[in-house]
């Protein structure tokens, strides 16, 4: 069931686009963060065998 939004239906529609948006921001960001880390602890721990 969809409920009938009136006239909010422009404003309830562009507040959950915008939450979703921020959201999927917000997990790229972190993998991308993540992925990051992940190679310079790689870089680290090799240089230690190494010495």
């Amino acid at each position: 069931m969809i409920p009938e939004l009136g006239s909010y239906a422009a404003n309830i529609l562009a507040a959950w686009s915008i939450g979703l948006a921020v959201l999927v921001a917000i997990v790229a960001i972190s993998i991308r963060e993540a992925r990051r880390t992940r190679c310079l602890l790689r870089k680290i721990s090799d240089e230690a065998r190494h010495d």
